[in-house]
């Protein structure tokens, strides 16, 4: 079985410049070869081809001996993690429809939809119809099929642990309805696309499939699903090399690395049994802060060293006036703070936030802790804000998102905006009677009820083909008798200084 060596070491230590040699002297020495570099993106695409480039045109420079003959790269091919397998997947002769992504939260929506009247949805059926709620949900699948978990992987899980009623298994159902209606209408997502592949590859044997050199780079991080494909393609492959850039807790005293532990142990045990790791270790230097407080994570290696995310922290809970467990220690006679970081794994943002939530219940009730002295920080809100508030609901704690309001947002807002775009675009039919219905504009002051309002829709539409303009809204307001011209019952903007006092409801 062909080895997967990983080249592991610091940041810009030459790892990438060296796979390219290495990938350079295969396709030289193995004509006609293939050889696969596999991107996270088409921006480090354009970089690594720039660099192929160079040491190509470097190689028919200096004329030597070995490379004389080397007429450039044929064999090549650069491509995403995605775009692999779905070439591989096509190789072996399997056909299929990708789904365009854009098209994925209408699917979705279609389907909660379905499910909701069939009665199967609780939990979220509040929810629904409301704007985003989709999209959050494919965010979740998305999360499952990168851990490469399948609709009965997740389900299974859920039920030695818990309630079937529970919401969490009722997206687990959305996840597996989600996966039937592509099947039913001949399609698959770009990730399902390595779920077929892996069933390609573990059902079938001596399969005619020579992907020569793989070469994997430039990623920050590695998914199981991304992992477990590079595991079973190995055996078709004549070398296998990983380069990533990563030290170990041992090596690392700045921490620089620390965020990459889950993502190398993962690497570490998906590929375990054909694995090779090749370490360069040039660490960085100890950072000599003494001033700054210690970092004491829990489950951690005591570093030297602060990071930069250390620094944060320790600012941050310094301007929040956080106060430290335990008695503070001194260091050249001065207080030198400790705190406590804990680190936690889950499954999905959900479960994250109610592992969250959970531990914040506990300060309140055991601690006595305010809610308002209790801060949670979240990378991305729109990405977090349905799991916030479904954990921080479902355990009753009182809580308020901070986050910036587009003004055009504001329904109020709005209506000033029709307001003053009335005059400007000459009273267009649709969009006076829009804002004539609007709950903020006082009928009095333009001389109106509600039922004059009905009667000049159904008139101005039906009788006199009112398109836009004052004229022909002066013509059918005097003709159907719901304002005089040239009185107060005109409702289009006047010179009066003062909007809001005349026309805007305050309630």
């Amino acid at each position: 079985m062909t080895n997967i060596e990983v080249f592991t070491g610091p940041y810009r230590t030459g790892k990438s410049v060296k796979l390219l040699e290495r990938l350079l002297d295969y396709l030289e020495t193995n004509r006609p070869g293939e050889a696969l570099l596999v991107v996270p993106s088409q921006r480090y695409r354009k970089l690594i081809t720039e660099r192929m480039l160079a040491l190509v045109k470097k190689r028919q420079a200096d004329g030597a001996a070995e490379h004389r003959d080397f007429p450039g790269v044929f064999g090549l091919k650069i491509l995403s993690f995605y775009k692999l397998l779905e070439e591989i997947l096509r190789k072996l002769g399997v056909s299929f429809r990708l789904m365009p992504e854009r098209v994925r939260p209408v699917l979705l929506q279609q389907i909660l939809l379905s499910m909701k009247a069939e009665g199967t949805l609780k939990a979220i059926d509040p929810i629904v119809e409301f704007n985003g709620t989709s999209q959050q949900i494919i965010e979740l699948i998305d999360e499952f099929e990168r851990a490469a978990l399948s609709p009965a992987d997740v389900i299974s899980r859920l039920e030695n642990n818990v309630d079937s009623t529970s919401k969490y298994m009722e997206l687990a159902r959305i996840y597996e309805r989600y996966w039937q209606e592509l099947e039913r209408l001949g399609y698959v997502d770009q990730r399902i696309v390595s779920f077929k592949l892996r069933e390609k590859l573990t059902s079938e044997k001596d399969l005619e499939l020579n992907l020569g050199f793989l070469a994997v780079d430039g990623f920050d991080r590695f998914n199981p699903l991304q992992l477990q494909a590079v595991h079973l393609l190995a055996p078709y492959c004549k070398k296998v090399e990983v380069l990533f850039d990563y030290l170990r807790p041992d090596d690392d005293p700045n921490n620089d690395y620390l965020w990459k532990d889950d993502s190398f142990k993962d690497l570490e045990n998906i590929l375990a049994g054909n694995l090779l790791i090749h370490s360069s270790v040039h660490p960085a230097a100890p950072v000599d802060a003494p001033d700054i407080p210690v970092l004491k994570p829990k489950r951690r290696r005591q570093g030297e060293g602060d990071n930069a995310l250390q620094l944060s922290l320790f600012a941050m809970a310094d301007s929040l006036f956080i106060k430290a467990p335990g008695d503070a220690p001194t260091s050249a006679g001065r207080p030198q703070r400790t705190y406590t970081v804990e680190k936690f794994r889950a499954m999905d943002r959900y479960f994250e936030m109610d592992f969250i939530a959970s531990r914040i219940k506990q300060r309140l009730v055991s601690d006595g802790v305010e809610p308002s002295d209790m801060l949670v920080v979240i990378r991305d809100l729109k990405q977090y804000r349905t799991s916030v508030r479904s954990a921080f609901e479902g355990a009753g704690i009182p809580h308020y998102l901070d986050e910036s309001i587009e003004l055009l947002s504001l329904p109020l807002a709005q209506w000033y905006q029709q307001l003053l775009s009335l005059s400007i675009d000459e009273y267009p039919r649709a969009a006076t009677i829009k804002f004539l219905r609007s709950p903020f504009t006082r009928l009095e002051a333009f001389g109106l009820t509600r039922e004059d309002v009905e009667l000049l829709d159904k008139k101005s539409a039906n009788d006199f083909a009112v398109v836009s303009g004052r004229d022909q809204w002066e013509d059918c307001a005097r003709l159907i008798g719901a304002g005089g011209a040239g009185t107060k019952g005109c409702f289009w903007l006047s010179s009066n200084s003062n909007i809001a006092e005349a026309y805007c409801n305050p309630a």
